[in-house]
């Protein structure tokens, strides 16, 4: 297991207290961990922690929670589970002090989120934050076993529904494919991201979780931990719908309102600063966007839309205007998450998946 605090050392200014626990020994080789991040969130941790403990695990599994020195009695809220679980739970109690700045001066759960990653011990991650929930029993169950016989995957997703404040259900997210299949690293690239943590569960890579502190600046560091898994080895979505995600709640899940065209950018230079010099780097999809960065911080355009429209393949027009809305605070069609199937026969949009094998690359 990779060290935490020397990972972290340039960034920690107080240290961080582990709440007395028995799970080292009582959990010595733990299949999966549970990475669970909490901040402020008093009316909903109670839903969240009562949704993990309900899990039905065949395998032995820690959970790896923290509390960012929250002050409304949420602390308060996790030790009384970490009492009641002593075998079970991991806490760590964090300090304000330590808290990232993304470049664009927001606050990001990065350092706690960083921390917690490197505490893990388990062959698979799964993620889950304060304000959301899973509602499938056997949501860690199906996803281990998903990675356990499908070793080239890196991580599995599954569908999800939105709720909002009032567990009120918003929408069902549930991704527009036949059958199962897998995402790659185009898709992360461009798209961003493809699920919400909720719904994710991924291996524990070591070389990724040595490169985390190379990207705690992001503004998005979920979107960037999906990339670096895509890098590696395809993700794949599961049709179950095993979790929920609350919409309009949390501290760290701001609105597409809140997101700001240069916290895009911001997102995108830290991507491309890092898979420079290697392959992906060389993908034209990807070149497009460094592009797209460099000219939106000289000033050199306003609106990228109408930069790129004019220097894209005709056939290729309607999927790259919805493609560069991602670097404006908008939301885009669940259509132009379809996968790229292996065969090169089905739709991207408007455009067959052979030529979107031509002009993004075969990553």
């Amino acid at each position: 297991m990779l060290n935490a605090e020397e990972l972290l050392a340039d960034f920690t200014k107080e240290p961080i207290e582990e709440y007395p626990n028995t799970v080292l020994a009582d959990v010595p080789e733990p299949v999966i961990s549970v990475w669970v991040i909490v901040y402020n969130q008093i009316d909903y941790v109670r839903t969240m922690m009562d949704s993990l403990m309900a899990q039905v695990v065949d395998v032995p599994y820690e959970i790896v929670a923290g509390d960012d020195e929250s002050t409304d009695g949420t602390r308060e809220i996790m030790i009384e589970y970490a009492k009641k679980y002593p075998g079970k739970i991991r806490l760590f109690l964090h300090k304000r002090a330590n808290n990232i700045r993304a470049v664009t001066g927001n606050a990001t759960p990065n350092y706690q989120a960083t921390f917690l990653w490197a505490k893990a011990r388990g062959k698979y991650i799964a993620m889950l934050e304060g304000d959301d929930y899973w509602i499938d029993p056997r949501k860690l169950q199906k996803q281990a076993e998903f990675l356990d016989t499908n070793p080239r995957n890196m991580g599995v997703s599954t569908n999800f529904k939105v709720v909002g404040v009032q567990n009120e259900t918003i929408k069902s997210q549930k991704y527009d494919i036949d059958e199962p299949v897998d995402f790659k690293f185009h898709y992360a690239t461009v798209h961003r991201y493809i699920s919400k943590t909720v719904a994710v569960m991924y291996r524990n890579i070591p070389e990724i979780t040595r490169d985390l502190p190379k990207l705690i600046l992001a503004p998005l560091l979920d979107q960037l931990l999906f990339s670096l898994y895509t890098s590696r080895g395809p993700t794949r979505i599961l049709p179950d719908v095993t979790a929920a995600f609350r919409f309009g709640s949390g501290y760290y899940s701001p609105s597409k309102h809140q997101i700001g065209l240069d916290q895009r950018v911001d997102e995108w230079s830290i991507i491309s600063d890092y898979f420079k010099g290697t392959p992906f780097y060389l993908v034209p999809k990807f070149r497009l966007h460094t592009k797209i960065v460099q000219l939106l911080r000289n000033k050199q355009i306003k609106n990228p839309i109408e930069y790129f429209t004019s220097r894209i393949p005709s056939h290729f027009d309607t999927s790259w205007f919805n493609i560069c809305k991602l670097t404006k605070p908008e939301e885009v069609p669940l259509s132009l998450y379809a996968p790229l199937r292996d065969e090169g026969n089905h739709e991207f949009g408007h455009v067959k998946s052979h030529q979107v094998s031509k002009i993004a690359g075969d990553v």
